[in-house]
C-alpha cells in the first residue's frame, strides 16, 4: 500500500510538470468515455430496465397473421377489428384485463394558441391494464364515462406542465380536441410513460362507424397463464368468429419483446459505434505514451541502476495511466450525463418508456470501462519502456536510437495502422 501511494504521489508530480500533455490525453479520454456512457445511459433505461408497470411480465400485445389479398406470403398486423376484440372480452378466459387504444393527432385549442398534439382514444380497462393512477382526478370509468355520455379527457403531465403551468385546479376545465369539447377529469403522473408519447386520452368509441375501424389490443395475462395458453385460447376464439375465407391465426408477444424488437439492434449499433471510437483514442493515447516514454528512457535507466525492477516501473507507469484514465473518466461521466439529453432524441425510432438517466448502473458502467481504458493504453507502452538496456540508455542520453528506440517507432506505426482501421470500420 506504501509503494502504491507513493507510486501515485509520483504520478501526480508528473502530469502537473506536463499539463498539455496530460490535458490532452483527459480531453480525448473525456470525449470517449463521454460518448459510451450516454449510449450506456440510454441502453440502460431503453433494454436493461423493466417497463415502468406493475407485474410488467404478464402484459402481451395481440396481433394478427393473416394473408391478406395484397400479401399472399401472410402479414402481421397490430391492428384488430371491432368484431374480433368484443369476442375476445366476452369468451377469454386467460386474460384479467384487456386494453384497447387507438392513436391519433388532434389539434388543441381551449385558453392558448392551437397546437397539434397526440391523443390515445382508450377503454376504460386501459387504466387497470397498465397500472396507472392519475396524479390529479380519476381515470374512465364504464359506467360513466361512455362515449354517449358527456366527453371526458386525461392529459399527460407533460402536457398539464406545459400547457396550463402545473394547475391544480385544473380539474373541470374545458378544451377542444379538433372542435369537439372534452372536460378534464385528470392528470396523468410523471412517471407513466406508455408505448408512445401521447398528450391526452380520451375514452374510445368502439361503436363509432368509420370505413375502417382498426384498434391496438393490449392484455394482461391472469397470475399462472402461460403464453402458450393464453395464444391457444385467443386463437381458438378467433378462428371460430372469423371468415372461413380468410386465412390466419392470433399471435401473442410479450409487450418487452414487441416494443425492443428494433431498439435492441440499434441500440447495439450506437455502443459498437462509440466502443470503436474508444479503441481509436486508446490507440492514440497509447502513441503519445509511447513519444513521452522515448523521452524518459534515461530517467528510467536511473531508476534502474538504482534497483528498480522491471515490475516496478510497469506498476509506476501504469498508475500514471491509470491516473489519467480516471481523470478522464470523470469528465467523460459529466459529458455522458450532458450528452444524454442531446442524443436521446436523436436516436429514434428508440421507444422512451422511461426517462434516460445516469444512476448508479450507468456509474458503474463508465468507472469499470475507465479502468480497463487506463489498462489498455498504458499496458503496451509501460512495457515497451521498462524494456531497455541500461547502458545504452545512459549513453545515448536523450536520444531514441538503438534498438529499444526502433521498437517503440514500429509499435508506434503500428499503432496509427490500427487507428485508420478502426476509423475506416
Amino acid at each position: 500500500m506504501k509503494a502504491a501511494l507513493g507510486d501515485l504521489r509520483f504520478a501526480f508530480r508528473v502530469l502537473a510538470k506536463n499539463p498539455a500533455f496530460s490535458a490532452a490525453i483527459v480531453i480525448t479520454l473525456g470525449v470517449a468515455l463521454g460518448a459510451n456512457s450516454a449510449i450506456f445511459s440510454i441502453a440502460n433505461a431503453v433494454l436493461l430496465r423493466p417497463l415502468p408497470y406493475p407485474s410488467p411480465e404478464r402484459l402481451v400485445v395481440i396481433r394478427k397473421d393473416w394473408k391478406p389479398f395484397w400479401a399472399p406470403h401472410g402479414e402481421v398486423s397490430p391492428f384488430m377489428e371491432v368484431p374480433e376484440i368484443s369476442a375476445w372480452q366476452e369468451q377469454n378466459q386467460m386474460f384479467s384485463e384487456m386494453a384497447i387504444y387507438g392513436l391519433h393527432e388532434e389539434t388543441l385549442t381551449g385558453d392558448a394558441e392551437a397546437q397539434l398534439i397526440s391523443s390515445a382514444h382508450v377503454s376504460p380497462s386501459f387504466f387497470t391494464t397498465f397500472g396507472a393512477t392519475p396524479a390529479l382526478g380519476r381515470g374512465f370509468l364504464k359506467e360513466k364515462d361512455s362515449p354517449d355520455m358527456e366527453p371526458v379527457a386525461v392529459i399527460s403531465n407533460g402536457l398539464w406542465r406545459r400547457r396550463f403551468g402545473g394547475d391544480t385546479n385544473l380539474l373541470g376545465r374545458t378544451i377542444k380536441l379538433d372542435n369537439k369539447p372534452y372536460t378534464i377529469v385528470g392528470v396523468l403522473p410523471p412517471t407513466f410513460k406508455f408505448i408512445q408519447e401521447v398528450d391526452v386520452l380520451v375514452p374510445l368509441d368502439m361503436k363509432k362507424r368509420l370505413p375502417v375501424i382498426l384498434y391496438h389490443v393490449i392484455g394482461r395475462l391472469r397470475p399462472s397463464v402461460s403464453l402458450a395458453q393464453a395464444t391457444a385460447d385467443l386463437d381458438r376464439i378467433y378462428q371460430t368468429a372469423k371468415d372461413p375465407k380468410v386465412t390466419g391465426r392470433i399471435m401473442l408477444t410479450s409487450l418487452r419483446d414487441s416494443v425492443m424488437r428494433n431498439a435492441k439492434s440499434n441500440v447495439m449499433l450506437y455502443l459498437g459505434g462509440t466502443g470503436f471510437v474508444l479503441l481509436i483514442a486508446c490507440a492514440n493515447i497509447a502513441n503519445l505514451l509511447l513519444a513521452r516514454g522515448a523521452n524518459r528512457r534515461k530517467e528510467i535507466s536511473i531508476r534502474v541502476a538504482l534497483g528498480a525492477s522491471r515490475l516496478r516501473i510497469v506498476g509506476q507507469l501504469l498508475t500514471e495511466s491509470l491516473l489519467l484514465a480516471l481523470l478522464g473518466g470523470t469528465l467523460g461521466l459529466l459529458l455522458g450525463w450532458w450528452a444524454k439529453g442531446v442524443l436521446a432524441p436523436l436516436l429514434e425510432p428508440l421507444p422512451k418508456l422511461q426517462s434516460v438517466t445516469t444512476d448508479a448502473r450507468v456509474v458503474g458502467f463508465t468507472l469499470l470501462l475507465t479502468v480497463l481504458t487506463g489498462v489498455v493504453f498504458g499496458i503496451w507502452p509501460a512495457l515497451a519502456t521498462s524494456q531497455l538496456s541500461v547502458g545504452d540508455s545512459l549513453k545515448e542520453g536523450t536520444r531514441s536510437g538503438g534498438a529499444g528506440g526502433l521498437h517503440q517507432h514500429r509499435m508506434s506505426r503500428l499503432l496509427v495502422v490500427s487507428e485508420v482501421m478502426l476509423a475506416l470500420v
